[in-house]
């Protein structure tokens, strides 16, 4: 071998290792070429969670991993910055799909993965006094009240002389007055109450909310529907209010509003109209998607008249029933509205009506003056 040859071999090696060092150094940092921009971009990552866990989850259609089979979760790292299809199967449940964007330097979430049982059984319940106890307490007699509510020691009432809120306890020996200001149609309304009824919405952190209902009478008894309630009651549609905590007064959200509930982490407020499901949000939330407090979001808009509607115990998914041909179909509806909202069918069931246990997570319904538990399991 030449002098020449060894110092071209030399300098092609030496300049291999000044291109290719940075190069490897970049790669272990996460960087790789952007072909398209012509530049280097930082990769990302996407982390998913199942429920059930040991969920197969597939990448544009290429298998890739089993989630955790104690916590359900995945970390797919090095990933360039573009969009995935992203798929979770389970043998026995419905799949999971959605589009999710991977941003430099990132991770992309989707913590709430539920699947759904595609055949769930349903379990004979030998009567009515096997269901869970529900947790609406009945409320007190209370003198010119319009609507009462009940949670734990706490009982709340709409005053029909004043249109304001009040707190008493079990005995209704201390009174203290909630809001500064009345329910805003007490100033509008002529001959306010008798033109409405009222049903109280509370959750178990004395969270409140109202819906007014057009009626003919003062109502033919005060109600009350609990937050944390395993159903959400049903009645004519009317205006919806929430009590601001701040200055102590009801604010309009919504109208034609049928019922409402708060959800089990008290960040949201679920409410539905006759073909609509809304969810507006109480406070930020950080995780992934992030919204904003005061932020609403449609959930759903059919054309069929939406029937029973909850939370389930994640505060992430709703369940509601719709009525198809002589059946109802119970749905089951995600929060995350990036790309497609997942919404399937979980069972079909002949009552309009079914109590949702958060506890056990099961959906309790009566047919043919039979009783029946089925697991979402």
């Amino acid at each position: 071998m030449t002098s020449r040859t060894r110092k071209i071999l030399f300098f092609t090696f030496l300049l291999l290792f000044a291109v290719g060092t940075p190069l490897i150094i970049l790669y272990s940092q996460g960087y790789y070429f952007d072909f398209d921009k012509k530049t280097f971009s930082k990769t990302g990552a996407i982390f998913l969670k199942t429920n059930p866990v040991k969920a197969k989850i597939f990448i544009n259609g290429e298998f890739e991993k089993e989630t955790g089979w104690l916590s359900g979760d995945f970390l797919i790292k090095n990933l360039k910055v573009k969009e995935y299809s992203v798929k979770a199967e389970k043998d026995g449940f419905q799949s999971w799909q959605k589009t999710l964007k991977v941003e430099p330097g990132l991770v992309t979430e989707a913590k709430h993965i539920l699947l759904i049982p595609l055949e769930p059984p349903r379990e004979t319940i030998a009567d009515e006094e096997a269901f869970p106890a529900d947790s609406k307490k009945t409320p007190p007699e209370i003198k010119d009240a319009l609507a009462v509510g009940t949670i734990e020691n706490s009982v709340y009432y709409l005053d029909s002389k004043n249109g304001q809120l009040w707190r008493t306890d079990a005995n209704q020996e201390k009174k203290e007055q909630v809001t500064f200001s009345p329910v805003p149609s007490f100033e509008t309304t002529p001959d306010w109450p008798k033109n409405f009824s009222y049903r109280l919405i509370i959750s178990p952190k004395q969270k409140i909310a109202v819906i007014e209902n057009p009626s003919t009478s003062l109502g033919a008894s005060p109600s009350t529907s609990l937050g944390a309630s395993p159903s959400t009651s049903l009645g004519a549609s009317g205006n919806l209010y929430l009590l601001n905590e701040q200055n102590r007064s009801f604010q309009k959200l919504a109208e034609r509003a049928r019922s409402a509930e708060f959800s089990p982490d008290e960040q949201k407020l679920l409410y539905s109209s006759e073909n609509e499901l809304w969810v507006y949000f109480l406070s930020d939330i950080l995780g992934q998607p992030q919204k904003k407090s005061g932020e609403l979001n449609l959930i759903t808009r059919l054309s069929q008249k939406i029937g029973q509607v909850s939370w389930l115990s994640d505060s992430e998914h709703v369940i509601f029933s719709i009525p198809a041909d002589s059946e109802n179909i119970v749905k089951i509806a995600e929060l995350d509205d990036r790309d497609q909202r997942n919404t399937v069918d979980f069972i079909k069931i002949k009552s309009p009506e079914f109590r949702y246990d958060s506890k056990t997570d099961e959906i309790y319904f009566s047919e043919n003056k039979n009783f029946y538990g089925v697991s979402l399991k």
